[in-house]
């Protein structure tokens, strides 16, 4: 039908966007630190089908409706909006502030947790994730969204845990627990985190075979396997410096000595010299 492919065409034109100027929460705990080198330094555009990004836009839409859920239990109040933002609950590491990320809002007074705040964290998945989620729990059975929560655990200072909210999106089942703060899995994610926004050069690939299952899907495989010259941008060209770490977050050209807005790291320049040796003749046209 052509309507049913206009319509993800029209998703794809309008809802691939830029990569996210931040290290994310919810990147932080993937098995391989090289993509998450490659997506911060953005060696390479993320790009989704139209019915991949309308299964990530149902995961959004879910997070009103369970708050609203929560909301309607006696005694339970439900924060979505930072009231001194406006916006989400925006997390940032003070010492490293490139590194955090949003959270879906707040709950008090949790019937399994009556009268101290948690964090809330809604994610949808389908019918297989969601009986292993319900046979292992988040720690194991989605092990990047316990290191994202625990990432805004260790951020937030009025937390005693976060209410997870998993949805089966074809049955509307749910699974709910608690997860409780776990000092040695944010350590963990500080120190990966600390790594990536420090060190100047990709890290080990978790697989030297492009066939191997987590590599052969993964966005960042072209630049990782295949040598293909990264998206030219201020971040990674050799002219630019960053200071990431001890309180800042700057990007410095060289060039010229200005500090670099996120806009302009986007834009790149002429003077554009890629930081990689195989593609250092790579140039961005004026």
């Amino acid at each position: 039908m052509k309507t049913r492919a206009a319509i993800f065409e029209a998703i794809e034109h309008n809802e691939n966007g830029e990569p996210r100027a931040h290290l994310g929460a919810s990147l932080i705990g993937d098995d391989c630190a090289r993509k998450i080198w490659y997506s911060f330094y953005w060696w390479f555009i993320a790009k989704y089908s139209g019915r991949m990004l309308r299964l990530f836009r149902r995961g959004h839409i879910e997070e009103p409706f369970v708050a609203d859920d929560l909301a309607r239990i006696e005694g339970v109040r439900v924060v979505m909006v930072d009231p001194d933002t406006g916006s989400q609950f925006r997390l940032r590491d003070p010492e490293m502030p490139a590194f955090g990320g949003s959270m879906d809002g707040k709950v008090y007074n949790a019937p399994d947790a009556p009268g101290v705040w948690l964090g809330l964290e809604v994610k949808t998945m389908n019918t297989k994730s969601f009986k292993t989620m319900v046979r292992d729990g988040v720690k194991r059975a989605q092990p990047r969204h316990y290191t994202q929560n625990q990432t805004y655990l260790s951020l937030s200072d009025d937390l005693e845990g976060i209410l997870y909210v998993a949805v089966c999106k074809e049955t509307d089942e749910l699974h709910v627990e608690i997860i409780e703060p776990d000092r040695d899995a944010q350590l963990e994610a500080r120190e990966t985190a600390r790594y990536i926004l420090s060190t100047q050069e990709p890290p080990d690939r978790l697989s030297g075979n492009p066939s191997w299952w987590e590599c052969k899907t993964c966005q960042a495989i072209e630049v990782c396997h295949y040598d293909a010259a990264p998206t030219p941008n201020c971040r990674n060209c050799s002219k630019v410096q960053a200071r990431l770490t001890h309180g800042e977050n700057k990007w410095i050209c060289t060039f010229n000595g200005a500090e670099l807005r996120e806009e302009e790291q986007r834009a790149g320049c002429a003077h554009y010299q890629c930081n990689d040796s195989k593609h250092s003749s790579l140039r961005i046209l004026a």
